[in-house]
This record gives C-alpha cells, sequence and structure tokens, in this order.
C-alpha cells in the first residue's frame, strides 16, 4: 500500500510487485473487522508500477503471470471502502444532515443493504435515534459532530452524567484509544511483557490505558526518562494529552463536566463504559474462547468465537482470575485468528441494568 500512495524518491528505478494487498473489511455478521491479504486491482498494479523510473527510465517486475493478471483474480478496480466499513458514523452523519432516507441516498459506490440496516439497528440501541429513525436530541447531534466514532463519544457522553460521574476518566481513556499501542518496540521481549504487567489492573485494558497515562503525567516532569525506561512512547503519550484536553473542551462546549472524577471508585468507569459498549459485550466460555451476547448469524459469520488479544491484561490473568464476561472496543481478525481488542471485565447484571432494552435475564435453558 505505502508503493501506492508514497512520494517520489529519487533514485527508484525498479519496482517488484508481489500484487497482493492488505484490505480491511467489516463483516456485518459478526461486527468484526478483518484484515485479509488478497489480490490487489489492476488498477492499484499500475499505480504500483508508477512508482518506478519518475525521474529517469524504470522496470516493474510482477511476481505473477501476465495470464493471471488479465484474469478474474485480479478486479480491476478495488472495492470502495464505503462497501467494507462500518456505517454507523456514516448513516448518523447523513441523518444529522436531513437525509432520513439512507437507504435510497445516491452513494457514489452503494454498500450493501444489510451494512445499512446494521447501522441503523446499532444506532438505534446506541440512543443515538429513535424508533422512527429520527436523530435523538441533544445526544445523537452530538455523538454525530464529536471528535470520535459513534461508540466511543456515547462513552464520552454518558461519562458526564450525575449517575456516572467520570468525565475526567472517561476523556483519558478515549485520548488513548485513539492512539496506537503506547509501547516502544524492543528485541527483549520478556522485558516487555514485564512492563506490560506492571501497568496491567484486573478490571481489563481500557483502565490500564487510564492507570498508564495517569503514571505519566505525574512522573514525566521529574523523571524525563520515566517513561523510556518502562518503554512507554513518551511522544505518543504527549499526543495523548493534548487529545485529552480537547475532548474535555468539547464537552464544556455543551456546559457538561469535564473534569468529574470517580477518584478510585473504578466500578464507576467500568459500568459507564459497560454502558456505552454494550453491543459489544462477549461471555466466556468453558474452553476460554469468548462468544458474542448478541446475536450473531452464525452460518454467514467466519467468527462466531473470539480470543482476547495476546497483549490484553486479562489474557494475562485467564488461569486464575479469567473474567467470565467482558466488553470490548473492536473486534478483529486477520486469518484465521479472531481477537477481542481492549476488553474489559464487566458483571453480566450491568447488562440488564444500562441496556434493559438490548438485553433481559432468562432462565438457563430458555
Amino acid at each position: 500500500n505505502i508503493a501506492e500512495a508514497s512520494v517520489t524518491i529519487e533514485g527508484i528505478v525498479y519496482v517488484v510487485d508481489s500484487c497482493l494487498v492488505k484490505l480491511d473489511a467489516f463483516c456485518t455478521h459478526n461486527g468484526t473487522s478483518y484484515l485479509n491479504v488478497v489480490p490487489c486491482s489492476r488498477s492499484a498494479a499500475r499505480q504500483r508500477a508508477g512508482r518506478a523510473g519518475r525521474t529517469r527510465p524504470g522496470k516493474c517486475y510482477r511476481l505473477l503471470t501476465e495470464a493471471a493478471f488479465h484474469s478474474q483474480e485480479l478486479a480491476e478496480n478495488t472495492i470502495p471502502e464505503v462497501r467494507r466499513s462500518d456505517l454507523k458514523d456514516v448513516v448518523l452523519l447523513l441523518k444529522c444532515l436531513g437525509i432520513d432516507d439512507v437507504g435510497n441516498f445516491h452513494f457514489a459506490s452503494p454498500p450493501a443493504r444489510e451494512a445499512l440496516e446494521m447501522a441503523l439497528e446499532e444506532l438505534y440501541a446506541l440512543g443515538a435515534i429513535d424508533s422512527e429513525a429520527h436523530v435523538e436530541e441533544p445526544i445523537g447531534l452530538r455523538m454525530a459532530h464529536g471528535p470520535l466514532p459513534v461508540t466511543l463519544m456515547r462513552f464520552l457522553l454518558l461519562s458526564a452524567e450525575a449517575r456516572h460521574s467520570c468525565s475526567a476518566e472517561a476523556s483519558i481513556i478515549c485520548a488513548m484509544l485513539t492512539m496506537q499501542q503506547p509501547w516502544l518496540s524492543t528485541p527483549n521481549k520478556e522485558r516487555l511483557q514485564n512492563c506490560r504487567e506492571s501497568f496491567a489492573v484486573y478490571e481489563g485494558d481500557l483502565i490500564s490505558l487510564l492507570n498508564i497515562f495517569r503514571q505519566y503525567a505525574t512522573y514525566r516532569e521529574e523523571d524525563p526518562d520515566w517513561a523510556k525506561r518502562h518503554l512507554l512512547n513518551a511522544h505518543l503519550l504527549d499526543r495523548a494529552m493534548r487529545v485529552d484536553r480537547q475532548l474535555k473542551l468539547y464537552l464544556t462546549r455543551f456546559d457538561l463536566p469535564a473534569e468529574a472524577s470517580c477518584e478510585d471508585d473504578v466500578e464507576r468507569v467500568q459500568k459507564c463504559i459497560c454502558a456505552a459498549l454494550f453491543f459489544n459485550a462477549a461471555r466466556r466460555l468453558p474452553n476460554g474462547t469468548y462468544r458474542l451476547c448478541r446475536h450473531v448469524d452464525e452460518s454467514r459469520a467466519p467468527h462466531s468465537r473470539f480470543q482476547l488479544h495476546v497483549a490484553s491484561a486479562l489474557a494475562s490473568v485467564q488461569s486464575h482470575a479469567a473474567a467470565d464476561f467482558v466488553v470490548f472496543a473492536e473486534a478483529q481478525a486477520t486469518g484465521n485468528q479472531a481477537c477481542l481488542l481492549h476488553s474489559t471485565r464487566i458483571e453480566p447484571n450491568w447488562l440488564t441494568e444500562f441496556a434493559p432494552h438490548y438485553f433481559k435475564h432468562i432462565r438457563a435453558g430458555e
């Protein structure tokens, strides 16, 4: 992908093209993002070839036969992103722009009907639209025009409500989720694992990110090498601090409390996370895998069972303090492995408490 979009580099004469690409795709049947290695399109291959000979004559060597290049193995054009993405944010923004009938909206590349239907279903469950598919005010408008994805905007806005009152912690967690992993790369994997575990907490990954941020904010002035010593990326954490300030300013624009803190009551943050991410709830099975609590069409979904990501704080305690129920920020699959990213431990009764319109208690076997 880099070869398709990179700037011209002086002296590049030859390009060797595998004609493969890692392509993101969102599955509506299980709400999972897939990163698959697939043949690139012919238009993408031509773009890659253009990297050679920009300043003087060059050659491109494609690692497939000419017949294969012109066959159906390679599509003429890459599938547009709107046809392989989660559409919640797009649909909500269209609704706010006054386009109520998004199903008949003239997209340049129309997405699948079921992707639009799933987006509407999730937006209704999240409280962004009502039963008539009209935008709920004010929360729907604020979720649409906020600087974060819809689910994280719901988390940030809920945290400012009196029953949760943890906006100071929520804005930090949201800021950390907008960044890449905060760890520095190192060949010493054992040391990296030890550093991860030193910041990991029982409640899960999102509270662990909060812990990292707060410790960095405490020690960065008095000890400039603190982050490096703990294999943390100081530049990334500084950027997260700037994002945190911006999110707090966003809340103050609507006269919402931006500095409300739960102090040491971490359970309040967990409950707020559950209230925002209930759609991404999963329960642990006896074999250690996780199954989504919401309905999944297992006959059509590539995966219906998920593992915790190996870097998860909850994965390291699976043997002695396994989380029976979790909510997660994202489900992602590469190849045959499907993982839950940024998981947080919850109690099952929180699902019916904060999302009674979506979950209910039933007896086993019903």
